[in-house]
């Protein structure tokens, strides 16, 4: 295409504007292949790619693999390569993955990614009704933390069905899990075939106020005879969990009947930390023997305790 500008007498047109559709360079070349767009079908596959776990590089090279096996000869595995169209650039793959990343995951913004999570979360419930889910939305300005609280059809059945559930709970917390650090607390029960989930809580800090706020919501969506029938607002007979002790006090304030204990794992885990905080004056050489010797009374003690 050209553009050509006449200057003109007239006052009612100062200038006259010619264009002309006609191109500069050859328009059968393959470099203007490169130029066309990216159809739904081909960036649809990609995405299918991303969702199977591919990086773009891994992609990329996959779908060369693939137009090379349905490629008749060089002459048009190169076509098609060239052709934008069948075979996106390097850098449309890693555009492709920053959209889907950011569709996936929302953005680095706090706030997208909240709001983006508060739109799954419909989407969510609207596509499984049975599931029971409680959203406290998140509020910087107002110090308002994010508590999310879920019960699956599974977890229901756990609460109904399984005795242990009244005896025992299990709760294992996480963080440092992505950029934001968003704690994920996990209550469980034991059973004969292993671990069975009793619900699931995702909150933004750790605080106690915060866990105490995230254990109502849990409560105001369990049956009124959870926990094997013992009663939501009783609690199982124990809970079990690690060293911290804003989950321990948010636990107490909670469920003021149940018995809060540390598992095997949590103490000796406290036990090695003292032992290599120099603060106690411990020798390097003596902590492995110190530590045998403390696990030697554990495991003599809970021996004990069952047999008597």
């Amino acid at each position: 295409m050209s553009i050509r500008i006449f200057r003109d007498e007239s006052e009612k047109y100062p200038a006259q504007i010619n264009i002309e559709y006609s191109h500069s360079h050859s328009t059968k070349s393959l470099q203007s292949l490169s130029f066309k767009d990216i159809p739904d079908h081909v960036s649809k596959t990609i995405h299918e790619l991303f969702q199977k776990g591919y990086t773009p590089g891994l992609a990329y090279r996959e779908m060369m693999q693939d137009l090379k096996s349905k490629s008749t000869d060089d002459l048009d595995l190169h076509l098609k390569l060239a052709d934008r169209s069948q075979m996106p650039r390097r850098r449309d793959f890693n555009n492709l993955y920053t959209d889907y990343h950011r569709r996936l995951f929302g953005t680095a913004n706090i706030k997208e990614m909240f709001k983006n999570l508060e739109e799954r979360i419909s989407s969510f419930q609207q596509s499984n009704p049975d599931n029971l889910v409680k959203l406290q939305h998140f509020n910087a300005e107002e110090n308002v933390p994010l508590i999310l609280c879920i019960i699956t059809p599974l977890m229901q059945r756990v609460h109904e069905k399984v005795p242990t559930a009244a005896e025992l709970v299990f709760i294992d917390s996480t963080s440092n899990t992505e950029e934001f650090n968003l704690r994920v607390f996990l209550l469980v029960t034991h059973t004969p075939i292993g671990v069975l989930p009793l619900g699931i809580l995702f909150t933004s800090d750790e605080t106690t106020d915060t866990l105490i706020q995230a254990l109502e919501l849990y409560l105001a969506l369990l049956p009124d005879l959870a926990f094997y029938k013992r009663g939501k607002r009783r609690g199982p007979s124990v809970f079990m969990t690690d060293n911290c002790s804003e989950l321990r006090d948010a636990l107490k304030n909670t469920w003021p009947e149940s018995t809060l204990l540390l598992c095997i794992f949590h103490i000796l885990q406290q036990v090695w930390r003292w032992l290599f905080d120099k603060n106690n004056g411990i020798a390097a050489g003596d902590r492995p023997g110190i530590m045998t010797q403390f696990k030697r009374v554990l495991y003599q003690y809970i021996l004990n305790s069952h047999l008597t």
